[in-house]
């Protein structure tokens, strides 16, 4: 498999933050192991250590969003079926949490205001307080559908008889999508300087439908190109 590309993503992400982690590291193993090095000689080279590591790659590795492993699979069976499966997010852990910490916070915010009402009824000069539970509702119900999505969301892509089949799953929320092959116009790659975003977008019966959540770039490529020539677009 060709090597990943560098996202300008994973610099502006950490590239500070993994300096200072390596400096700090390398300093206190070579502090450990000669007790004789001064503290110059160890910050020079703990520097040299650490502008090595981002040249040769490996701290991009630690610390890109993007350089994971592949969440996308494409079979094409002997049937003519073409099928791609996307797999759970490589940063699920990381959305799971803020799940649980928006659901604390929003359960935190709740108790207070019901237990407020509770002890003092609102007065129709307090109406505006109902405006920001409203607010904090929304916003609630925005950060949950999309932890929900990135912590367990999977896609499934079938070009079949025809038609596409897109099947989107996270947990119990399961949302299915027929769309004529006839009827799509354009399939083209979306790939944003952040890598955040990266994905597939479908142009049918007018309107776009976007496939993939932060992707790998090469994965957005190759999806885009191979479902192109599923459906028989031109190249």
């Amino acid at each position: 498999m060709p090597a990943e590309p560098v996202h300008a993503a994973s610099w502006a992400g950490g590239w500070r933050g993994a300096c200072f982690v390596g400096v700090a590291s390398e300093l206190l193993t070579n502090s450990r192991q000669d007790t004789n090095r001064n503290g110059s000689e160890e910050s020079a080279y703990a520097q040299r250590r650490c502008f090595h590591m981002i040249a040769s790659g490996e701290m991009n590795k630690m610390f890109s969003l993007n350089a994971h492993q592949r969440r996308l699979s494409i079979k094409h069976d002997k049937h003519g079926a073409f099928s791609v499966t996307i797999s759970r997010n490589n940063n699920a852990n990381t959305y799971i949490f803020m799940l649980i910490l928006c659901t604390g916070i929003f359960v935190w915010f709740a108790s207070l205001f019901v237990s407020g009402l509770m002890r003092r009824p609102l007065s129709s000069n307090a109406l505006y307080i109902l405006l920001f539970a409203a607010f904090i509702v929304l916003w609630y119900s925005i950060a949950l559908r999309v932890s929900l999505w990135r912590s367990f969301g999977t896609e499934e892509v079938v070009v079949e008889g025809g038609k596409l089949h897109w099947t989107r799953k996270a947990l119990f929320w399961v949302r299915r999508l027929e769309i004529p092959i006839q009827g799509i116009t354009g399939v083209d790659a979306v790939t944003p300087w952040h890598a955040l975003s990266n994905r597939v977008e479908i142009t049918a019966l007018g309107r776009r439908q976007k496939i993939g959540d932060m992707l790998l770039r090469d994965e957005a490529m190759e999806l885009a190109r191979r479902l192109r020539h599923a459906i028989g677009l031109a190249q």
